[in-house]
């Protein structure tokens, strides 16, 4: 038994009352104090120990020493697990589309060649701890503050086991063999390198959304989360509400129903209808507000044009559309601004903005940032409303971008509190998440300049001059789509709201004359006047 390790077990079991705290001790510290790193699979347990961090078959071998140390026995088990569209799958599309000033290109690209290279099963390790005679799995690889990272950056990483390799005393024979196995052989140490500096960032994301209080949401059912929620009795394709109808079965019936539409102009007049369903379906239950994450959104019934974008594609999706959130640039009045909505593509090619803060189903905003194909990938483009309908292929953002731009919003939560070094981690995650979205560079120079460090904020105004298009985001106010807010914040009933966003030009993106807005509500004009007029007075209150 080497000495350090022994010292190191019986630090951490000092005191303990009982096996199971024993073990608890140990495995608590193996799992959240030894960072999860990628590593060489035979790394002994003393230079885990030393370095602080460690693969999964390093962790394992380190904490099965400290229990032995204390008299516990232990072993191993090594299980196939799915690896594709997991985590290097994630880093490789993080270093294709963030550029990164401590790489150069060609080892960006052979670590993503490498990355592509490994087989689609991967090994993986956990330990077996004897306890109250009988064995307990323990998986140790990823630390609290990682394992945060991964789920608020909303990564689907359960392991899947495949299948069990055996069950070992000594993990000894099988590391040596596993290590004739390895995919990666040439430049290995700075493959390791590159994808342990994008973990990092994964780690500080978690680091960060811990602090900050982010709760991740993840959509296993919408039962749960929506279980409250009223539902209108008229429901879209005129079927039937039972009193009590769970959301996750009315979303079936859907996905059942429009799978069953083999008439083109009757899906897409179905998806139409359910588009002004689902929409009224939110309005009713969820109101303007501050809200961004999908945690607070549904746990306090209210959302930001962000959080409605999210809820409605996450919605839109389970009810069976093919929907995305993307960034508007300049709205449909010409005004620059950091707004999201969500597109719907119908079944006949046509496009669908809408728009639930601006109180519109089928927007016309005028520049936008969304994906589309060009050579078989995905790539962001800015779009105006003619591109954008006539692509061939349009999707929204992806997951990592909604977070980048979360990321966003924190930092500025953390530079409002003076929470300088926190903001500024904040703006370099969303950077490496969503490399165009320049207002993270712009304000993340602004916290170097309120830390003394003008070289660094002279570094960010660099960039943005090199940018392309770079002040579209720069140049975004706020401050009249921050006024819609107030609508409900002030209990504006919704056809006296719809007079406001009319007359404001919101909806059409030009101030509606009085008579065509007495048309469409079929109100007079000087009763549309009085109301506007009252709308306007207890918004200033």
């Amino acid at each position: 038994m080497v000495e350090a390790i022994k010292q190191k077990s019986e630090e951490l079991t000092l005191g303990a009352s009982s096996k199971r705290e024993v073990s608890w001790r140990i495995i608590e510290f193996v799992h959240n104090q030894i960072k999860y790193n990628l590593d060489e699979w035979d790394v002994p347990a003393l230079s885990v120990l030393d370095k602080g961090a460690g693969m999964c078959a390093g962790k394992a071998l380190l904490a099965s020493e400290l229990h032995r140390a204390a008299g516990i026995a232990t072993r191993f088990k090594a299980i196939k697990i799915h690896g594709e569209g997991g985590l290097l799958d994630f880093i490789a599309g993080r270093l294709e589309e963030a550029e990164s000033p401590d790489i150069s290109n060609q080892i960006r690209d052979r670590v993503i060649e490498s990355i592509r290279s490994l087989p689609p099963h991967r090994d993986h390790i956990l330990l077996q701890v004897l306890l109250d005679n009988e064995w307990v799995d323990f998986d140790l690889a990823r630390d609290k503050e990682f394992e945060y990272g991964v789920a608020v950056l909303g990564m689907d990483l359960q392991e899947k086991t495949l299948s069990e390799g055996g069950i070992f005393d000594s993990l000894e024979e099988w590391l040596r063999e596993r290590m004739k196995r390895r995919s990666v052989l040439e430049e290995r140490e700075i493959f390791f390198v590159v994808i342990n500096q994008q973990m990092e960032k994964i780690r500080l994301a978690g680091a960060l959304a811990l602090k900050a209080g982010v709760k991740p949401w993840r959509a296993t059912g919408i039962d749960e989360s929506f279980k409250k929620w009223e539902i209108p009795k008229e429901l879209p394709f005129g079927f039937d509400s039972p009193s009590v109808c769970p959301l996750d079965q009315l979303a079936e019936v859907s996905r059942s129903y429009l799978i069953s539409l083999l008439e083109k102009d009757k899906k897409v007049s179905a998806e139409g209808k359910l588009v002004d369903w689902l929409c009224r379906l939110i309005r009713n239950n969820i109101k303007r507000g501050k809200y961004w994450n999908l945690s607070d959104v549904l746990s306090r019934d209210s959302a930001d044009c962000l959080g409605y974008a999210k809820l409605f594609s996450f919605l839109g999706r389970a009810f069976g559309l093919d929907t995305g959130v993307i960034e508007v640039l300049r709205d449909n009045r010409g005004a620059y601004v950091p707004h999201f909505v969500f597109l719907v593509n119908l079944s006949d090619g046509k496009k669908r903005l809408v728009d639930l803060w601006c109180g519109s189903t089928a927007i016309k905003h005028r520049l936008m940032t969304a994906r589309i194909e060009e050579k078989e990938k995905l790539v962001l483009k800015n779009l105006t409303m003619a591109a954008l309908e006539s692509a061939t292929q349009v999707c929204g953002l992806a997951p990592e971008h909604l977070s980048g731009v979360d990321f966003y919003v924190l930092g500025n939560s953390f530079l409002e509190r003076e929470m300088i070094m926190e903001a500024v981690n904040c703006y370099d995650i969303s950077i490496w998440l969503y490399p165009i979205n320049t207002r993270a560079l712009f304000n993340q120079a602004i916290a170097f300049e309120r830390m003394g460090k003008t070289e660094k904020a002279k570094e960010n105004y660099r960039r943005l001059f090199s940018m392309t298009q770079s002040f579209l985001r720069v140049l975004s106010n706020i401050e009249e789509m921050k006024s819609l807010l107030y609508l409900d914040e002030r209990k504006i009933e919704d056809p006296d709201q719809k007079i406001y966003l009319l007359r404001k030009g919101f909806i059409t993106g030009k101030r509606e004359p009085w008579k065509e807005i007495a048309n469409k509500l079929n109100r007079s004009p000087d009763e549309i006047r009085k109301r506007f007029k009252l709308t306007l007075i207890r918004l200033e209150k």
